[in-house]
């Protein structure tokens, strides 16, 4: 269980770091978009550079600590409200540890010190921003958890519907053929009445007691392989009685 749960949770977090590089791809396409929209300068390579760090980093951060936090909750915590808060939590981790090593990173690059407070209305914006896209994505998973829960209560239901309407089928098969075979088995017994009464006594009593297990069964869901052979031997013994030499078994 140990290994499988590794495993899973590796893979879990390697998607989770494509979908955060890919997230932090599109919200840095945004916010340069929206950039070079209100800029009046020449164009730089590293006013471009830079957001796309933040984003990928951010999203990166963010898709790592929900991951961890996914998995933590999922083992420890049942509560739906507890989760949540979990989800936001890290969301709220992930989204700090990669504003700040965005900004440790600039801050080498271009060689200024890092000093933590002094980007703290920054900080802020990046939390409210993320917060907004997590909370959108969110819904979005609930929504898609929800679709499919319907989907797998709709499908059950069709199931149920086809063993029904195969069990419906069963019983009017049944009801079809039970008349038959009782008044072909009645007319034998009242041919045998005159001719051998012994064994017009024993093919009434043999179809007495079939007829009684064929009306009990219809009550159970289970019975053993030594009724149901008993009952195909009593089955058989009155298709002899009425067939004579004219069958086999």
């Amino acid at each position: 269980m140990m290994i499988i749960s590794e495993r899973y949770i590796k893979n879990k977090v390697l998607c989770a770091n494509l979908d955060g590089v890919i997230i932090g791809l599109c919200v840095g396409v945004l916010i340069n978009f929206f950039f070079l929209m209100n800029s009046s300068g020449p164009f730089e390579w590293s006013k471009v550079a830079i957001p796309f760090m933040f984003s990928i980093l951010i999203s990166v951060g963010v898709a790592n600590s929900v991951v961890m936090a996914e998995y933590f909750f999922s083992k420890n915590v049942k509560s739906f409200w507890v989760s949540v808060v979990g989800y936001y939590g890290g969301t709220l981790l992930g989204t700090a540890f990669g504003h700040e090593l965005a900004y440790f990173i600039v801050s080498r690059i271009y060689d200024f010190p890092y000093i933590f407070t002094n980007h703290l209305g920054d900080l802020l914006i990046s939390l409210g921003i993320c917060v907004i896209v997590t909370t959108v994505l969110f819904a979005y998973e609930m929504q898609k958890k929800r679709h499919a829960a319907l989907v797998n209560q709709k499908e059950l239901e069709v199931v149920k519907l086809k063993q029904l309407k195969t069990m419906a089928e069963l019983q009017t098969l049944q009801s079809k053929i039970n008349p038959h075979f009782l008044y072909n088995s009645l007319n034998s017994i009242a041919s045998l009445i005159h001719q051998d009464a012994d064994k017009a006594e024993d093919m009434t009593l043999k179809l007495s007691k079939l007829f009684r297990y064929s009306i009990n069964i219809q009550s159970e869901n289970l019975v053993t392989i030594k009724e149901e052979l008993e009952i195909v031997k009593t089955y058989l013994d009155i298709e002899i009685v009425r067939f004579g030499d004219r069958i086999r078994i």
